[in-house]
């Protein structure tokens, strides 16, 4: 069962953890520097993300920001494979 983004929040503010949803209109080949940009200047100290996979061709001609932000974090990333 797939929880709505607001639900999550929800239940990390159940558990004590402060969390917030937070959305973007970045271009598809932009996303993984998007999400690290918005790490950084929100001082954020995890980062929870889906990892969505796509064909190789189009991993190799769009990116992906899956892959960007696992090459490039700094902060831990906790990843749920869709």
């Amino acid at each position: 069962m797939r929880m709505a983004s607001l639900d999550v929040v929800a239940y990390l503010r159940h558990h004590g953890v402060t969390a917030e949803v937070k959305a973007s209109d970045t271009p598809d080949e932009g996303a993984g520097a998007a999400i690290l940009k918005a790490a950084t200047a929100d001082k954020s100290d995890l980062i929870v993300m889906g990892a969505f996979g796509r064909s190789r061709f189009r991993e190799w001609v769009l990116g992906g920001a899956t892959r960007y932000v696992l090459e490039h974090m700094a902060v831990p990333v906790f990843m749920a494979h869709q």
